[in-house]
């Protein structure tokens, strides 16, 4: 990303940019930065096509055709999955694309790796990668995204400690733009008070089902069944369906399973986090989690959650007491 920060600066443009990854923050900051630096606020040049049914030939005329009284004529091209199959005529009109075009192409569609889900085989992307730039935007890494949340907030005038802004980010997906709801929501809390207390972020960031899960699997971790069936009850009473629950009961013991095989094979925290494609403040609670449990009892967990939610589909148990008897089993 520092070609394009560099790219913006000096406004000398390639003429042709494709974004693409997993982090949509970063992808729309930086098209719409391209965008406001090229065309310096006028859309008169710009030209603009979303989805997978763009008709190609449109869009190769586009290329061609000169701008207005301006230096560039702007194509953006919004998820239009142009790299995923072969199209020689397109591949063509990008390697010849004029000096006073610029193509910007947002790819949003990952694979289940987290990578671009383009094919970096065929001619087209050969062509975009040959008269362009092409910039791959990852989540953020749990030091970058700490930083990058702490700048918000001082940009703001407020202050928050270290502890507060990790419990903060822990309650996240680790995407921007969540980090951002949720930053904006505490500052509108906290009103004219200039320090963020731990207490403001429990009054207004909801705990999304999985942290719920965390705290469950903490209160499970810690042998505290009525802690557990608390927390299980809250979820009941918020709507969630037992089934639901007791999968990502399941998801949880495998995470902690494959956190902990990983942590004792000697893998880095960075390593764990990037190989499993999870929160790095997530990664950092299953650590903390492992050191409660046995491989054998997290294996054993796994399996016996397995085992209730086929019996609960196959009518032999009801579900919702499944999982009670689940909780109890494991927390007693």
């Amino acid at each position: 990303m520092k070609k394009l920060d560099q790219d913006i600066k000096n406004k000398k443009f390639e003429n042709i940019y494709l974004l693409c990854g997993e982090e949509s923050f970063l992808l729309k900051t930086y098209k719409d930065r391209l965008v406001d630096a090229i065309t310096d606020g006028d859309m008169m040049n710009v030209g603009k096509y979303e989805g997978n049914k763009i008709d190609i030939k449109s869009l190769i005329d586009d290329l061609s055709m000169a701008p207005f009284f301006a230096d560039y004529r702007v194509i953006i091209v919004d998820n239009g999955k142009l790299f995923k199959k072969a199209n020689d005529e397109l591949a063509d009109a990008l390697l010849a694309i004029p000096e006073t075009t610029v193509l910007i192409c947002v790819e949003r569609d990952v694979t289940k790796e987290g990578k671009p889900d383009i094919d970096k085989r065929n001619r087209v992307y050969k062509a975009a990668d040959k008269r362009g730039y092409v910039c791959e935007m990852k989540y953020l890494s749990n030091n970058d995204l700490f930083k990058w949340a702490a700048r918000k907030i001082n940009h703001e005038e407020k202050k928050i400690t270290a502890k507060t802004l990790e419990y903060l980010l822990s309650l996240t997906d680790g995407s921007m733009y969540m980090v951002k709801n949720e930053i904006e929501k505490v500052l509108s809390y906290v009103g004219e008070r200039e320090v963020i207390e731990i207490e403001d972020v429990d009054a207004v960031c909801s705990k999304p089902i999985v942290g719920k899960i965390f705290e469950m699997t903490d209160a499970i971790s810690k042998k505290n069944k009525e802690q557990a069936l608390n927390l299980y009850n809250d979820l009941i009473a918020s709507k969630e369906a037992p089934s639901q629950i007791l999968y990502m009961l399941s998801r949880q013991f495998f995470l902690l399973l494959a956190v902990k095989e990983l942590d004792e094979k000697g893998a880095s925290f960075n390593e764990i986090a990037s190989k499993l494609r999870q929160n790095p403040y997530a990664i950092k609670m299953f650590l903390k989690q492992c050191g409660n449990f046995d491989k054998k009892t997290i294996m054993k967990a796994f399996r016996d959650s397995i085992r209730v939610s086929k019996r609960s589909r196959s009518g032999l148990i009801d579900e919702k007491i499944g999982v009670e008897m689940f909780l109890m089993k494991y927390s007693e």
